[in-house]
């Protein structure tokens, strides 16, 4: 569709889910953003500029903060002439599946392979051509190497002891990073990831073995994003156990109760065997209500949904 500035958008008879249900409704439109129509007929007695018939289900689109390829292409196997049609190739593809909007991900690598394909991607807008690219996630190298998952061992770095000039030494150019995951507990982790807030870049908590106290202080520096919860990290030690304030006690809880956190979930599926509630349904939940601690409500049961 092609509109000047400023022209107001009317899809008609869209399915919108509100309340729980899908209903029928107009969605009106201007520069990109959901306006209210009201406004638009009453405070600038104006109507729609465009009108088109649109019998589909409309929602917001799915964003991924922490992709590493698809599609057959590994963002951290690519080379300098490879990683631009690699992420061309997932962008395009990832479309079909709802998420319009995307970090690229390289995971614990050598800073030679860093320098040599950071300068490739850059942020771009989103559209018929592919997913927006709201710049790269940097999984690694800054991780617990006891919580290393499949990175590998000889890239792992534990140390930061110059701050944020180590991860610029490491990284190169880190002007299109928009994620970095470390694990607070490394020696100079906390003044890095404090400094690198500063500059703009979210620092996500990742692949550590870091207890609440280091989480807690973490966040207190500047840390807004946990990369997949629940996973590279210590794991919930018991189905009911609480702290005496009625919270859980595991260093994941803890962070989540910071309201202003950004979650990313890995939670393969996996039942208990033995009549419990499956392990990812219950993780949900948990994060769900440490996300929104006011919600009295109790740990997973079969009544509640």
């Amino acid at each position: 569709m092609d509109c000047k500035r400023n022209a107001v958008i009317r899809l008609r008879d869209c399915r919108i889910l509100r309340d729980g249900a899908l209903q029928r409704e107009d969605l009106w439109m201007r520069n990109g953003k959901i306006i209210d129509p009201e406004k638009l007929f009453f405070d600038e007695r104006r109507s729609a500029d465009v009108e088109m018939h649109c019998p589909f289900i409309i929602s917001p689109g799915f964003i991924d903060i922490q992709i590493n390829g698809g599609f057959g292409v590994d963002f951290t196997s690519c080379t300098a002439t490879t990683i631009g049609s690699a992420v061309a190739l997932v962008r395009k593809n990832i479309l079909a599946h709802g998420v319009t909007s995307f970090c690229p991900t390289v995971i614990t690598s050598s800073p030679a392979l860093y320098h040599e394909l950071l300068p490739h991607v850059k942020r771009a807008r989103g559209g018929a051509h592919g997913a927006e690219i709201l710049g790269l996630h940097l999984e690694g190298p800054y991780i617990n190497k006891d919580k290393k998952g499949a990175h590998r061992l000889e890239f792992v770095q534990t140390t930061l002891p110059n701050g944020a000039v180590d991860f610029d030494t490491t990284y190169g150019d880190l002007g299109d990073t928009s994620i970095i995951t470390v694990a607070p507990e490394l020696e100079g982790g906390m003044v890095a990831i404090e400094q690198l807030a500063k500059r703009g870049i979210t620092v996500s908590l990742g692949h550590s073995d870091a207890n609440i106290g280091l989480a807690q202080e973490a966040i207190r520096r500047g840390a807004r994003c946990m990369t997949h919860l629940f996973n590279a990290m210590p794991q919930v030690s018991g189905w009911w156990s609480f702290c005496p304030a009625g919270r859980y006690c595991e260093v994941n809880e803890i962070t989540c109760s910071n309201t202003s956190f950004l979650l990313r979930f890995a939670v393969p599926p996996q039942g208990s065997g033995d009549g419990r509630p499956h392990r990812p349904v219950f993780r949900c939940k948990l994060a769900d209500r440490f996300l929104w601690p006011d919600r009295r409500r109790r740990p997973y049961s079969s009544g509640n949904s």
